[in-house]
């Protein structure tokens, strides 16, 4: 009888995985607009205009996907079983694209102009990224240990960007940043510790 876990319990893992189901999403979204973002590119439309429209894009997807389907519902594991399978298929084709080369050039491009580069990353990244992370993800994960949360959803921040000293980076502003939503429930206060980050960062 003891072995059985309690309804709460229950809730707290649907929870875990609800929020392993949002970054998931968010990575495919991420890649899916990145390709639209080299298509458009490549038919001539403006850059600055690609660059910041493709970096809100897949966090709109994300929030539309979450108020469309209710944060509350249970978790189906099929279900994120597709979407990584999804996701390695589109990572699949990404590395053996012909065109790599020329993916990268896009890549580049993007950084080499201030105009978009830096409003990116100093305000369009806190606001997108805090709406999600702590605004969605840490007060969904919030209703039980505050520090697990706080970790894991930090750990799911670090794991976003996708490259070790970020990742560390990540995780440790996102603890940081966890601790003052925790505190002081504002989650402007967390943009602006997030946009004060990433302008030491530049």
């Amino acid at each position: 009888m003891g072995s059985n876990p309690t309804p709460g319990t229950k809730y707290i893992k649907n929870r875990y995985w609800e929020s392993i189901e949002i970054i998931l999403k968010l990575i495919i979204y991420i890649i899916l607009t990145f390709f639209l973002k080299c298509y458009f590119y490549s038919i001539g439309i403006n850059k600055y205009i690609l660059f910041y429209v493709f970096y809100a894009l897949p966090y709109l997807l994300i929030i539309l996907d979450i108020n469309l389907k209710s944060i509350k519902r249970e978790i189906k594991l099929y279900k994120n079983i597709i979407e990584i399978l999804i996701l390695i298929v589109i990572i699949t084709n990404f590395v053996i694209k012909k065109n790599s080369k020329e993916i990268e050039q896009i890549i580049l491009e993007g950084y080499k102009y201030p105009y978009t580069f830096i409003p990116t990353i100093t305000l369009l990244a806190p606001f997108c990224e805090e709406i999600l992370f702590r605004g969605i993800i840490l007060n969904v994960l919030l209703n039980n240990n505050q520090y697990l949360a706080i970790l894991f959803s930090s750990f799911l921040f670090g794991f976003i960007h996708m490259n070790t000293l970020q990742f560390i980076n990540g995780f440790i502003i996102g603890n940081i940043i966890g601790v003052s939503l925790v505190t002081t429930f504002s989650i402007k206060k967390c943009i602006i510790i997030h946009i004060i980050n990433n302008i030491i960062a530049i």
